[in-house]
């Protein structure tokens, strides 16, 4: 699949690592926040299939998930990438808010 970086759209993050754990479920590995989320199968397939040139709405039609509520976990997450944010961007919050902890 061919991501993006500049898109229009979000994109699932970079920085991700997945395993397929059984039973529908995988396991997402954030490697800037080094926390670890289980998502069933469509929550997976939604994300995976946010690559900055599609419409997360209609991919959330597609999939039968509720696109508004995802694009929320993602974001706080840090699991998707949207317009103008960068990894540099991303890195820099992350030293900022270790700062003032």
């Amino acid at each position: 699949m061919k991501y993006n970086i500049d898109g229009k759209y979000p994109m699932m993050a970079n920085f991700l690592l997945a395993n397929k754990l059984g039973d529908g479920m995988y396991s997402v590995k954030n490697l800037l926040t080094d926390e670890i989320y289980e998502l069933d199968s469509q929550t997976y397939h939604f994300l995976r299939n946010l690559n900055g040139n599609r419409n997360p709405y209609k991919v959330a039609r597609k999939l039968g998930v509720d696109a508004e509520k995802l694009m929320d976990f993602f974001d706080v997450n840090l699991l998707i990438r949207t317009e103008g944010r960068t990894l540099l961007a991303v890195v820099e919050l992350f030293y900022i808010q270790y700062l003032f902890q």
